[in-house]
Formats: C-alpha cells, sequence, structure tokens
C-alpha cells in the first residue's frame, strides 16, 4: 500500500483515472476516437513513465525502505500504459529499408536499366578478367536528382588502358506503369571509348518491360568523338533477368559494339577494333541493401578482319541507399 502511494505521489501528488473503456485502441477519454499519437508523443510518456519508476526507486532507497511496486500500481500508471502503443506505432512507421532485390538489374554488367535513376545512391564494384584484354575493373556510383534524372560516374581500368572515368547524366521518361514500359534517355562523357581516343559524348536511349519475375532490359548508344567528329561508333545492350526466388536472379547480359568511323588509316593507326562482342550468363544474389554479381561469358573481338575470341570472368559487390 505504501509503495502505491509514494507511485502516486511520484506523478505529481494526484491521483489518475483512467479512460473509459472504448473499442477504439487510441479513444480519447471519454471514449470518444481521438487522433492516434505521434512517434515522438509516445516515446516521451514511456520516457517519462519509466522515469517516475527510478524515481520511486530513487526515493524509497533514501528512506531506507524497500520499493513495493505492485500490479495495482503499474496498472494505475495510465501514462506508461499508454505509451505502449505509441512505441509499437513507431516502430511500424519506420521507413522500410531499400531492397535491391526489387531491382536488380541496375548492378548488370553490360545492359543499363533505365529506373537506375529512381535509386537515391548506388554503387558497384567489379573486377574480372577478359582472355582478349586481360585483367578487368570497374567502378561505379550512381544517384538520383529531382526525381526522374539520375547522375552516374565510373572509372574503369584495364590492361590495355589505365584509368578511363566517365560522366553521364539519365532522364526516365516513361514508367511501366503508365505507359507500359520504362524509357530514359542519356548523355555520358568519357575519357575514351571504343573508337574516339581523344573522349567522346555519348547518347543512349535504354527500355525494360517486366512481366511478373521476367525483366526484359534493351538500349542503344551512340558515340562521337569529341575532338573528332569523324569517330563514332553504335552499341546495342541487351539482357534479360528472370527472379525464381526473392533473392536469386539469373539471366543473360550482353553488349555488341560496332566502329562506325570511316578514316581506316585513323583506325590502323591507333589499333582501334572494327567491332567486339561482350556476352555470358549472369547471377544476382540480393541481400537487403548488398547485392553479388557474377558473370561467365565470352568476349569476339574483330580486328582489322581478323576475330579473337576469349573467356570472360567477373564478379562484383553492389549497394543502394
Amino acid at each position: 500500500m505504501f509503495g502505491r502511494i509514494v507511485f502516486l505521489l511520484s506523478l505529481g501528488r494526484r491521483p489518475i483515472q483512467p479512460p473509459a473503456a472504448s473499442a477504439d485502441a487510441f479513444a480519447a477519454p471519454g471514449g470518444a476516437p481521438g487522433p492516434r499519437p505521434s512517434t515522438a508523443a509516445g516515446r516521451g510518456d514511456l520516457i517519462a513513465a519509466l522515469l517516475s519508476l527510478l524515481l520511486v526507486a530513487l526515493r524509497c532507497s533514501l528512506l531506507g525502505r524497500p520499493a513495493r511496486f505492485g500490479l495495482v500500481a503499474l496498472v494505475t500508471a495510465f501514462e506508461l500504459v499508454s505509451a505502449l502503443p505509441s512505441a509499437s506505432l513507431a516502430e511500424e512507421n519506420r521507413p522500410p529499408a531499400l531492397e535491391v532485390g526489387a531491382m536488380p538489374e541496375i548492378f548488370l554488367p553490360w545492359a543499363l536499366a533505365p529506373r537506375s535513376t529512381q535509386v537515391p545512391v548506388a554503387g558497384l564494384v567489379s573486377a574480372g578478367y577478359d582472355g582478349t584484354t586481360g585483367a578487368l575493373l570497374h567502378t561505379e556510383v550512381q544517384g538520383s536528382l529531382l526525381g526522374r534524372a539520375g547522375l552516374q560516374v565510373s572509372v574503369d581500368h584495364s590492361a590495355a588502358h589505365s584509368l578511363v572515368p566517365s560522366v553521364g547524366l539519365r532522364v526516365l521518361l516513361t514508367k511501366q506503369e503508365r505507359s507500359g514500359v520504362d524509357l530514359s534517355i542519356g548523355i555520358d562523357y568519357r575519357q575514351r571509348d571504343f573508337a574516339e581516343p581523344e573522349g567522346a559524348l555519348i547518347l543512349s536511349a535504354l527500355v525494360q518491360r517486366r512481366w511478373g519475375r521476367v525483366a526484359l532490359l534493351g538500349g542503344t548508344r551512340y558515340g562521337q568523338g569529341v575532338i573528332d567528329p569523324e569517330e563514332r561508333h553504335l552499341e546495342i545492350l541487351s539482357a534479360i533477368l528472370y527472379s525464381p526466388y526473392p533473392r536469386f536472379h539469373v539471366g543473360f547480359d550482353g553488349r555488341g559494339r560496332f566502329n562506325l568511323s570511316e578514316d581506316w588509316s585513323e583506325r590502323i593507326r591507333e589499333g582501334e577494333a572494327d567491332a567486339d562482342l561482350t556476352a555470358g550468363p549472369v547471377g544476382l544474389l540480393t541481400l537487403g541493401r548488398f547485392a553479388l554479381l557474377a558473370q561467365v561469358g565470352t568476349h569476339a573481338l574483330w580486328l582489322r578482319g581478323i576475330a579473337s575470341v576469349g573467356a570472360l570472368a567477373q564478379g562484383g559487390i553492389g549497394v543502394a541507399f
């Protein structure tokens, strides 16, 4: 009994009357429906009630008497009881973590996803070996700008060339929910590209369509030299991805590039290839914000009418926020 009296004194020296019963868990006193408590208010009530219990224990300790908290005293402390639904509501209102399993195509090695502009921030690091050109290393970071626009920065390294940076901007024009397909256009600057050794501006158009667990991606890119406009090339991108399980995705991804430059003497002097084709099966394992990438395939390169073919294997890790 003494513990209950001290407990009531600790709550402002006034007994607290619980409200009338109501079918609404968040009803106001008297049974009338009231607004749902906010997250901040719920946490404040819960902390205040817990501090009140600690204050009771401190007072009893100073008086040299044991603190007794009976069941009736705890139920009477309505602040503590009403704070519990608010604390639960705070967990429900917490925004869900971004799951890259919903858009695994943003981490494909060759095909580009139009909806990559919808991801706030994403990064990818991949490395591998190409039987025709040697070791490969690719890093990229992309982020959303103003909802439908996205910025991408990447750096590539290979045995044939040192670091090759690029920066690009893409804009999502249509979404599948309204127009039946995802469609985006973009422009990139790359310090060195397939047929432009002194830098290239690249225009791109990307499209994607999803049918349940299957996603089909396609795109085309046109590059032209910054210093020499006669240096040009065309890229064709294509991929199909199937998700048998929410976290596991398999498919086929590839890219073809074609040299459109007409100056054959310049192409021979720079060692530019006539065309190349890179393709192979790909697998993705998504774990929350992270994705693991693996691909094996072939790379065929045509140089002055002579084809060379080599195996390709690469792996990487991506993350999205």
